[in-house]
């Protein structure tokens, strides 16, 4: 037999991108108001191959701080490593490493982020918050990974429509015009 020569290439797999879970919530227009209502907002890096083998990430999570504040960060357990930082106003940055059993692969939780809703405007009003994903890197121990576009999410507060308060009234009842004094009549 005779000596052979073996080459392995390897092939850049497909492009992970980050993604808001879900892509949208909404309040309003009926009672009761939704100043003080909180939710949840799950940030995930989203068909990640493990043959990237991903050590770190990071971005920026951008939102209208008129309307929601962030109450907590919660970083997923898996990430051994982690920095969240909210002193920017409107804007959570994270930073996360070291996922606990590497490579991480498939739709990989990053961080949940409680929200507040601050402020509600009055019917027809509607108000809109971006949930903006910026500043995506991740890298893993020899480069920076490319990323496809993000799926950001969204807000949406639509105006308070306050509805009159119910109240009793009474039809009016015409008698006369001789003196009525005695005689019976409806009322609705």
């Amino acid at each position: 037999f005779g000596g052979a020569t073996y080459i392995y290439e390897w092939a850049m797999p497909p492009n992970p991108h980050l993604a808001v879970d879900p892509t949208l919530v909404e309040y309003g227009p009926w009672p009761p108001p939704a100043v003080g209502e909180e939710f949840d907002i799950d940030v995930y890096i989203m068909d990640l191959s493990g043959e990237w083998g991903l050590h770190n990430a990071s971005f920026t999570l951008a939102f209208n701080d008129t309307l929601l504040e962030v109450l907590d960060v919660t970083v997923a357990p898996e990430w051994s490593t982690s920095n969240v930082d909210t002193s920017t106003p409107g804007v959570v940055g994270v930073f996360v490493g070291d996922f606990v059993t590497p490579p991480p692969y498939g739709d990989v939780l990053v961080v949940t982020v409680r929200f507040n809703v601050t402020y509600q405007g009055s019917y027809p009003d509607v108000d809109e918050s971006p949930l903006a994903l910026d500043n995506i890197v991740l890298w893993n121990t020899v480069e920076q990974i490319p990323t496809d576009p993000p799926v950001n999410g969204l807000v949406r507060i639509n105006g308070l429509l306050t509805l009159e308060l119910p109240y009793l009234e009474v039809s009016s009842v015409t008698m006369g015009p001789e003196p009525a004094r005695g005689e019976l009549f409806n009322v609705t």
